[in-house]
């Protein structure tokens, strides 16, 4: 695995996350200077047009003109040039930490036992793979940017602003705190209603799949309409699970609108009067305008990006609960190479429960004895132990009292490995994958699955 679960287990969502991220931390690094270029040309370009009102305008100095004209093409060439080079630097750095991630969780899927895949719904596996991940590239490739674009802009925006007129920035200023405060509100609200989506969309994700998966049993018991109401029912809880977030952003962002426009209000109107008075030149107005903007965006932003923020927690809130699940079958480090097992299954005074119900035992006090090459057939009713007493041998789990040996050796103590390559299994129910037939029959003999002939 690239990155140790049970390490930093307590860290926070982003430090975790920082660790799928280190092999391209250089990518963060030639982003920011690019990004300072950007920002920089940004800041100037104000500055310019209140220039040319000023000075060329009002002053009369046609002269500079071709100058200031040339010179802003240039910064808005740099300016496009270098942010369409960091966002690709940056959705690359997010695909790349993302695609470690889901290597670590697929890997690690692999080492839970039948327990996990037993409780678990396919449709909540599905949902940490694709839509939790997905929200942790984009917080990686394109809100961790567009933050630091907010703050940076509202920041030297208010300096350059108190530097023209501090008055006007002072009157902006009282604004800027409704806003932060009705932000707030709505990232807390956020939170539960996206963990909420998650939840409903896994529900439906799980019953598609079982759908899919056993459409013959559905088709065979003419079920199709009543399979329908159910899904039907899944569909409506997910759409009203996104209309409630929905109800919550449409509660808040009127309002931050609002207060992003009165700062326009205030600008016009206070700005426009010390321009009458004047305590203000127009071209100094002019640049205090095109600032406002920078004021104007974050505030806009603010709430989508709280949304994506409480999107990638909740994301990693379930990933993390998948990477550090641990497995029930506690594995012997893989010491022997090419040992040959003889056969010889001896069970004795075995009990088995399933873990999340001890106090109902499904084997008890089994004690049994096959020597190498006997044959035996295990008869019962439908749900008394059969299949569970058969996959005690080839450790899909273990036992609760008791011992499994095989060749007068604990099966615990064999290499995981070791002892399911020397038992086979044929299936009650078989699967198929979307392979050729020779692929599907040579499944278990990977390194001989070339050697056709013997498929065959």
């Amino acid at each position: 695995m690239y990155v140790n679960p049970n390490k930093r287990k307590d860290a926070s969502n982003v430090r975790w996350v920082l660790q799928y991220c280190k092999p391209d931390m250089w990518r963060v690094g030639v982003s920011l200077v690019l990004f300072t270029i950007n920002d920089t040309m940004a800041m100037t370009m104000p500055l310019l047009s209140g220039f040319i009102v000023d000075k060329i305008i009002i002053g009369k100095q046609h002269d500079l003109l071709l100058n200031v004209c040339v010179l802003m093409v240039a910064m808005m060439i740099v300016r496009v040039g270098s942010r369409y080079i960091y966002q690709l630097l940056m959705e690359k750095f997010g695909q790349n930490a993302v695609y470690r991630l889901v290597s670590d969780e697929y890997e690690k899927l692999h080492s839970l036992d039948f327990t996990y895949f037993n409780h678990t719904r396919t449709g909540d596996i599905m949902s940490r793979m694709t839509s939790d991940t997905d929200a942790i590239r984009h917080v990686l490739s394109w809100v961790s940017y567009m933050a630091l674009d907010c703050v940076v802009m509202f920041v030297f925006a208010l300096v350059i602003m108190f530097s023209i007129q501090w008055q006007l920035a002072l009157a902006l200023m009282a604004i800027t705190p409704f806003l932060f405060w009705l932000a707030r509100l709505m990232g807390k609200n956020a939170r539960p209603k996206f963990l909420a989506i998650r939840e409903s969309f896994a529900r439906m994700n799980s019953m598609v799949e079982e759908n899919i998966e056993g459409n013959r049993v559905v088709k065979a018991f003419v079920r199709e309409p009543f399979e329908t109401q159910k899904f039907d029912k899944c569909n409506e809880d997910y759409f009203n699970c996104n209309i409630t977030l929905a109800k919550n952003t449409q509660k808040y962002m009127p309002w931050l609108d609002g207060m992003g426009f009165a700062l326009e209000l205030v600008t016009v109107g206070f700005g426009g009067w010390l321009v009458l008075n004047g305590s203000m030149t127009l071209g100094a107005f002019v640049t205090f305008n095109s600032f406002l903007w920078m004021l104007h965006m974050p505030v806009r932003m603010v709430g989508w990006l709280i949304n994506d923020w409480q999107r990638f927690n909740a994301g990693c809130v379930n990933i993390r609960k998948l990477l550090t699940q641990e497995s029930h079958i506690d594995l012997p480090s893989a010491s022997e190479k090419n040992v040959k097992v003889k056969g010889h299954v001896t069970f004795e005074h075995v009990d088995f429960a399933f873990p999340d119900d001890l106090d109902s035992p499904v084997l008890s006090d089994i004690d049994l004895d096959v020597p190498e090459g006997t044959k035996l057939g295990i008869l019962g009713e439908t749900g008394s132990g059969k299949s569970t007493l058969v996959s005690l041998i080839a450790r899909f789990y273990d036992p609760t009292r008791g011992r499994v040996l095989i060749d007068g050796k604990d099966v615990r103590e064999w290499p995981l490995e070791i002892v399911r390559n020397q038992v086979s299994i044929v299936a009650q129910e078989t699967f198929l994958f979307s392979d050729t037939i020779a692929g599907n029959i040579g499944f278990g003999l990977p390194q001989k699955r070339g050697k056709l002939q013997r498929i065959r």
